[in-house]
Protein backbone atom coordinates (compact mmCIF):
# COMPACT_ATOMS: atom_id res chain seq x y z
CA UNK A 1 0.00 0.00 0.00
CA UNK A 2 1.30 3.32 -1.15
CA UNK A 3 1.78 5.49 2.28
CA UNK A 4 1.31 9.29 1.96
CA UNK A 5 4.48 11.51 1.51
CA UNK A 6 5.59 13.78 4.37
CA UNK A 7 4.36 16.97 1.89
CA UNK A 8 0.95 15.19 0.91
CA UNK A 9 0.62 14.65 5.06
CA UNK A 10 1.01 18.23 5.75
CA UNK A 11 -1.24 19.56 3.40
CA UNK A 12 -3.70 18.22 5.51
CA UNK A 13 -2.59 19.61 9.07
CA UNK A 14 -5.53 22.52 10.92
CA UNK A 15 -3.83 26.01 10.61
CA UNK A 16 -3.00 26.12 14.11
CA UNK A 17 -1.93 23.26 16.05
CA UNK A 18 -1.98 24.83 19.75
CA UNK A 19 -3.74 27.50 21.67
CA UNK A 20 -3.94 30.38 21.30
CA UNK A 21 -2.83 30.36 25.52
CA UNK A 22 -3.43 33.25 27.19
CA UNK A 23 -0.41 34.21 29.11
CA UNK A 24 -0.10 37.18 30.61
CA UNK A 25 -2.52 40.38 31.23
CA UNK A 26 -1.74 43.68 32.30
CA UNK A 27 -3.53 47.16 32.57
CA UNK A 28 -2.06 47.65 29.58
CA UNK A 29 -0.17 44.36 27.92
CA UNK A 30 -1.67 41.37 26.58
CA UNK A 31 0.60 38.16 25.86
CA UNK A 32 -0.85 35.34 23.80
CA UNK A 33 0.91 32.04 22.21
CA UNK A 34 0.08 30.12 19.12
CA UNK A 35 1.49 27.61 17.33
CA UNK A 36 0.38 27.85 13.59
CA UNK A 37 1.56 25.29 10.40
CA UNK A 38 2.37 28.41 8.86
CA UNK A 39 2.67 32.38 9.28
CA UNK A 40 -0.17 33.95 10.30
CA UNK A 41 -1.99 37.24 9.35
CA UNK A 42 -3.67 37.72 13.02
CA UNK A 43 -5.79 40.24 14.08
CA UNK A 44 -6.90 40.51 17.99
CA UNK A 45 -9.86 42.11 18.64
CA UNK A 46 -10.96 42.56 22.51
CA UNK A 47 -14.29 43.89 23.48
CA UNK A 48 -15.71 44.58 27.25
CA UNK A 49 -18.80 46.57 28.55
CA UNK A 50 -18.14 50.30 30.18
CA UNK A 51 -16.59 50.24 33.42
CA UNK A 52 -13.43 51.63 34.95
CA UNK A 53 -10.06 51.17 33.94
CA UNK A 54 -6.82 49.62 36.17
CA UNK A 55 -5.71 52.86 36.40
CA UNK A 56 -8.74 54.34 38.30
CA UNK A 57 -10.37 56.32 34.73
CA UNK A 58 -13.73 56.09 33.56
CA UNK A 59 -13.99 54.15 30.52
CA UNK A 60 -16.95 55.23 29.51
CA UNK A 61 -19.24 54.37 25.91
CA UNK A 62 -22.95 54.39 24.94
CA UNK A 63 -22.12 51.15 23.37
CA UNK A 64 -19.85 47.86 24.38
CA UNK A 65 -16.49 48.98 23.26
CA UNK A 66 -14.72 46.87 20.92
CA UNK A 67 -10.92 47.23 19.96
CA UNK A 68 -9.00 45.77 16.72
CA UNK A 69 -5.34 45.26 17.04
CA UNK A 70 -3.93 43.87 13.72
CA UNK A 71 -0.24 41.76 15.20
CA UNK A 72 2.26 43.19 12.97
CA UNK A 73 5.93 42.72 13.44
CA UNK A 74 5.87 44.88 16.39
CA UNK A 75 4.02 42.69 18.33
CA UNK A 76 3.71 39.10 16.91
CA UNK A 77 6.88 37.64 16.52
CA UNK A 78 7.05 34.14 14.36
CA UNK A 79 9.71 31.50 14.92
CA UNK A 80 9.76 28.24 13.12
CA UNK A 81 10.34 25.07 14.79
CA UNK A 82 9.62 22.71 12.33
CA UNK A 83 8.71 22.50 8.48
CA UNK A 84 5.36 23.09 9.04
CA UNK A 85 5.11 24.29 12.81
CA UNK A 86 5.84 28.36 13.55
CA UNK A 87 5.23 29.70 16.99
CA UNK A 88 3.55 33.12 17.14
CA UNK A 89 4.79 34.81 19.98
CA UNK A 90 2.24 37.66 20.88
CA UNK A 91 3.06 40.56 22.80
CA UNK A 92 0.49 43.79 22.36
CA UNK A 93 1.20 47.36 24.38
CA UNK A 94 -2.21 48.74 24.79
CA UNK A 95 -2.79 52.65 24.46
CA UNK A 96 -5.76 52.70 26.51
CA UNK A 97 -5.71 50.75 29.95
CA UNK A 98 -8.06 47.94 30.10
CA UNK A 99 -11.02 47.69 32.75
CA UNK A 100 -10.50 45.83 36.17
CA UNK A 101 -12.88 43.20 37.42
CA UNK A 102 -15.06 43.37 34.15
CA UNK A 103 -15.93 40.33 31.67
CA UNK A 104 -13.43 41.15 28.58
CA UNK A 105 -14.10 39.12 25.68
CA UNK A 106 -10.97 38.26 22.88
CA UNK A 107 -10.78 36.63 19.57
CA UNK A 108 -8.45 36.14 17.15
CA UNK A 109 -8.54 36.73 13.86
CA UNK A 110 -7.00 35.34 10.86
CA UNK A 111 -8.16 36.59 7.39
CA UNK A 112 -8.50 33.68 4.87
CA UNK A 113 -7.09 35.68 2.23
CA UNK A 114 -3.70 36.39 3.66
CA UNK A 115 -4.37 39.28 5.21
CA UNK A 116 -4.73 40.35 8.28
CA UNK A 117 -8.27 41.28 9.47
CA UNK A 118 -9.59 44.76 8.56
CA UNK A 119 -10.30 47.42 10.97
CA UNK A 120 -12.67 49.67 9.24
CA UNK A 121 -16.04 49.02 9.47
CA UNK A 122 -17.44 46.85 6.67
CA UNK A 123 -14.00 45.24 6.64
CA UNK A 124 -12.89 41.71 6.41
CA UNK A 125 -13.93 40.18 9.47
CA UNK A 126 -11.55 36.87 9.66
CA UNK A 127 -11.89 33.52 10.92
CA UNK A 128 -12.46 33.65 14.78
CA UNK A 129 -12.34 31.26 17.51
CA UNK A 130 -15.78 29.70 17.26
CA UNK A 131 -14.69 28.93 13.60
CA UNK A 132 -11.29 27.54 13.81
CA UNK A 133 -11.01 26.61 18.04
CA UNK A 134 -15.16 26.29 19.06
CA UNK A 135 -13.98 23.22 20.79
CA UNK A 136 -12.28 25.54 23.21
CA UNK A 137 -14.74 27.70 23.88
CA UNK A 138 -17.96 27.59 26.44
CA UNK A 139 -21.29 26.73 25.59
CA UNK A 140 -23.30 29.45 24.06
CA UNK A 141 -19.41 31.73 23.50
CA UNK A 142 -18.63 33.58 20.63
CA UNK A 143 -15.29 34.41 22.15
CA UNK A 144 -13.14 33.54 24.55
CA UNK A 145 -12.58 35.81 28.02
CA UNK A 146 -10.94 37.09 30.64
CA UNK A 147 -11.16 39.18 33.96
CA UNK A 148 -7.91 41.44 34.98
CA UNK A 149 -8.78 41.38 38.47
CA UNK A 150 -8.01 44.34 40.99
CA UNK A 151 -7.17 41.62 43.69
CA UNK A 152 -5.29 38.74 43.71
CA UNK A 153 -7.45 37.01 46.42
CA UNK A 154 -8.06 33.68 44.03
CA UNK A 155 -5.08 32.27 43.12
CA UNK A 156 -4.74 29.16 41.42
CA UNK A 157 -1.58 27.14 41.94
CA UNK A 158 -0.12 23.27 40.38
CA UNK A 159 2.92 22.22 39.48
CA UNK A 160 3.88 19.54 37.04
CA UNK A 161 1.62 17.97 34.65
CA UNK A 162 1.33 14.26 34.42
CA UNK A 163 -1.32 12.55 32.03
CA UNK A 164 0.00 9.09 33.33
CA UNK A 165 -0.52 9.95 37.20
CA UNK A 166 -3.85 7.99 38.40
CA UNK A 167 -5.22 11.21 40.35
CA UNK A 168 -7.56 13.20 37.83
CA UNK A 169 -5.99 15.89 35.78
CA UNK A 170 -5.80 19.39 37.57
CA UNK A 171 -6.30 21.15 34.93
CA UNK A 172 -9.78 20.05 34.36
CA UNK A 173 -10.53 21.35 37.66
CA UNK A 174 -9.21 24.50 36.55
CA UNK A 175 -11.47 24.78 33.52
CA UNK A 176 -14.24 23.65 35.07
CA UNK A 177 -13.86 26.71 37.97
CA UNK A 178 -13.60 29.56 35.46
CA UNK A 179 -16.65 28.05 33.84
CA UNK A 180 -18.27 27.91 37.63
CA UNK A 181 -17.33 32.27 37.57
CA UNK A 182 -18.43 33.08 34.04
CA UNK A 183 -20.35 36.14 34.28
CA UNK A 184 -19.54 36.44 37.50
CA UNK A 185 -15.83 38.73 37.11
CA UNK A 186 -15.31 39.64 41.20
CA UNK A 187 -14.64 35.87 41.91
CA UNK A 188 -13.06 34.73 38.58
CA UNK A 189 -9.20 33.05 39.42
CA UNK A 190 -7.16 36.08 39.73
CA UNK A 191 -3.99 33.74 38.25
CA UNK A 192 -2.60 30.30 37.29
CA UNK A 193 0.98 29.98 38.61
CA UNK A 194 2.87 26.82 37.48
CA UNK A 195 6.32 26.24 39.00
CA UNK A 196 8.18 23.18 38.55
CA UNK A 197 10.95 21.40 40.88
CA UNK A 198 13.14 19.39 38.99
CA UNK A 199 14.67 19.59 35.52
CA UNK A 200 13.46 17.74 32.60
CA UNK A 201 16.41 16.14 31.00
CA UNK A 202 14.35 14.86 27.87
CA UNK A 203 12.53 17.77 26.88
CA UNK A 204 15.71 20.21 27.05
CA UNK A 205 16.93 17.51 24.25
CA UNK A 206 13.88 17.59 22.38
CA UNK A 207 13.67 21.61 22.38
CA UNK A 208 17.17 21.95 21.06
CA UNK A 209 17.01 19.31 18.51
CA UNK A 210 13.41 21.12 17.18
CA UNK A 211 15.80 24.14 17.00
CA UNK A 212 18.67 22.68 15.88
CA UNK A 213 16.62 21.01 12.84
CA UNK A 214 14.83 24.31 11.75
CA UNK A 215 17.55 26.95 12.43
CA UNK A 216 18.29 29.39 9.85
CA UNK A 217 20.66 32.04 10.01
CA UNK A 218 18.55 35.08 9.77
CA UNK A 219 16.46 33.93 12.31
CA UNK A 220 19.51 33.99 14.80
CA UNK A 221 18.76 37.04 16.77
CA UNK A 222 15.00 36.29 17.22
CA UNK A 223 16.01 33.21 18.71
CA UNK A 224 18.54 34.58 21.08
CA UNK A 225 15.78 37.33 22.22
CA UNK A 226 13.60 34.99 23.54
CA UNK A 227 15.88 32.30 25.30
CA UNK A 228 16.90 35.52 26.75
CA UNK A 229 13.37 35.35 28.24
CA UNK A 230 13.75 31.79 29.39
CA UNK A 231 13.81 30.44 33.14
CA UNK A 232 16.73 28.70 33.13
CA UNK A 233 20.20 30.41 34.35
CA UNK A 234 21.65 28.38 31.83
CA UNK A 235 20.05 29.36 29.11
CA UNK A 236 20.15 33.09 30.09
CA UNK A 237 23.86 32.21 30.67
CA UNK A 238 24.11 30.58 27.31
CA UNK A 239 22.85 34.17 25.58
CA UNK A 240 25.52 36.45 27.66
CA UNK A 241 27.93 34.56 26.36
CA UNK A 242 27.02 33.96 22.83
Amino acid sequence: EHLPSFEDASSRLPTVLTGPLLRRIEARRIVLWLVASRPLPLTLKISFADARDAEGGDVAADAPIEWRIPLGDTCCQVLPIGKHAYIHFIDVRLENALPVDTDIAYDILIDADGHAANEGPGGAQGAGLATWASHLLYDGATAASFVLRGRADNILYGSCRKPHHSSADGLVRVDREVQRTLGAPHTRPALLMLCGDQVYVDVQHLGRDLMLKAYQQGDGETYLLHLSQHPSLVVQQFVADF
